[in-house]
């Protein structure tokens, strides 16, 4: 099952500069190594990941700006189930 988290997108982006540097190895398996082309669109997409996880992160902070404590939980634990749901 395929991980949606920041730590799973880390390790994807460090496994793409480790291909990228595989590129010139001529031990490394084909597998092992990635073109730039590829991991420019791989950046391009983790780019777009970042950006949702920042959209969330700011209405998380509005909505515990409010007085209601009680809207700022439901809206985190909304963001806890997407995620867990996610992994599933």
């Amino acid at each position: 099952m395929r991980q949606t988290n920041l730590e799973a997108l880390k390790t994807k982006l460090f496994a793409a500069m480790e291909g990228i540097e595989n590129l010139n190895d001529p031990e490394a398996d084909e597998r092992e190594k990635m073109t730039v082309e590829q991991a420019k669109a791989l950046v391009s997409v983790a780019g777009s990941i970042i950006d949702i996880f920042r959209i969330q992160v700011e209405a998380a902070k509005i909505v515990s700006s409010c007085d209601n404590p009680e809207s700022t939980s439901k809206f985190v634990q909304g963001l806890l189930y997407e995620e867990k749901k996610e992994l599933k």
